[in-house]
């Protein structure tokens, strides 16, 4: 959900980049809140959290992510 709204705002964030922010947020979120204190957050108290997740998780370099092709063989 939250990669695919960062790419619904703005589809040039590649995923690279989007990845490890969606991964900080949720753990920052999971670390702050239990469920049910996010399903009664007022407005204030959920901007509140959006400041928090934005400069926790703010990455001023972007981490690189390699991905593997599954049909890679191992070189002998």
């Amino acid at each position: 959900m939250c990669s695919l709204s960062f790419f619904q705002i703005n589809p040039t964030i590649d995923q690279t980049v989007r990845w490890p922010i969606c991964d900080c947020y949720t753990d920052v979120i999971r670390s702050n809140y239990s469920p049910n204190e996010l399903n009664v957050l007022s407005d204030n108290e959920s901007k509140i959290m959006s400041q928090k997740l934005i400069k926790e998780c703010f990455i001023r370099k972007p981490t690189k992510i390699t991905f593997f092709n599954a049909k890679q063989t191992r070189r002998s």
